[in-house]
C-alpha cells in the first residue's frame, strides 16, 4: 500500500515537473483508488477531487472526467452521501448521454439506478436499469450484459417478480 503510494507520488511530481498534466492527473487518480481500496475515504477523495480539477483545467469536457466523477459518485455513495453522488453520477450521465449509447452510458444508467435504490425509489431504479440493459444489448461488452441481465434479475427477485427474475438470470448464465 504505502510503497505504492509513494512511488506513484513520486511519479505525479515528476509529471508536473515535465508538464504532462494528463498523467499526472491519471497517476493521481491511481492513488485515489488506492486509498479507496484500503477504506481511506477522506484521503481518496482529497485525492480524487485533485486529480478531477486537473483534467478540467487541462483536458476540457473528455470520458476521463466523466469517469472519474462516476468514480467520485461511488466514493460519495459508499459514505452514505447520496446527495453529492447524485450529483457526481449525474455529471458523469450527462457526459456520455451527448455521446450516445455506449458502456459509459450503460454504466451512468446503472449508477444511478443502484442510487434510486440506496433513495428508496424502486420505480426510478428498475427504469434506469432497465434503459442501462437496452444500452448494453446494443454493445459487444459481455461482462457488461451479463451484470446488468443480474441486475435486472435481482430487481425482479426482490419484488417477488420471480419469473421476470429467472429469465434475467438464465440471459446471465448464457
Amino acid at each position: 500500500l504505502y510503497s505504492s503510494i509513494y512511488y506513484k507520488s513520486w511519479a505525479a511530481e515528476e509529471y508536473y515537473k515535465v508538464g504532462d498534466f494528463g498523467a499526472q492527473a491519471k497517476t493521481l487518480k491511481e492513488i485515489g483508488w488506492v486509498y479507496t481500496t484500503q477504506f481511506k475515504y477522506s484521503k481518496g477523495m482529497e485525492v480524487l477531487l485533485k486529480a478531477q480539477k486537473l483534467y478540467e483545467l487541462h483536458n476540457g469536457d473528455s470520458s476521463d472526467i466523466a469517469l472519474l466523477n462516476k468514480g467520485i459518485g461511488n466514493l460519495y455513495n459508499f459514505q452514505g452521501d447520496f446527495i453529492k453522488s447524485r450529483i457526481y453520477y449525474e455529471k458523469s450521465f450527462n457526459y456520455f448521454i451527448k455521446k450516445g449509447c455506449s458502456e459509459g452510458l450503460a454504466s451512468s444508467y446503472n449508477v444511478l439506478a443502484i442510487q434510486a435504490y440506496d433513495e428508496g425509489n424502486f420505480k426510478e431504479e428498475y427504469a434506469l436499469t432497465e434503459k442501462a440493459f437496452e444500452c448494453i444489448k446494443t454493445l459487444d461488452k459481455n461482462e457488461a450484459y451479463i451484470r446488468l441481465a443480474l441486475n435486472m434479475g435481482n430487481i425482479y427477485s426482490r419484488h417477488g417478480e420471480y419469473e421476470r427474475a429467472l429469465k434475467h438470470y438464465d440471459i446471465a448464465l448464457k
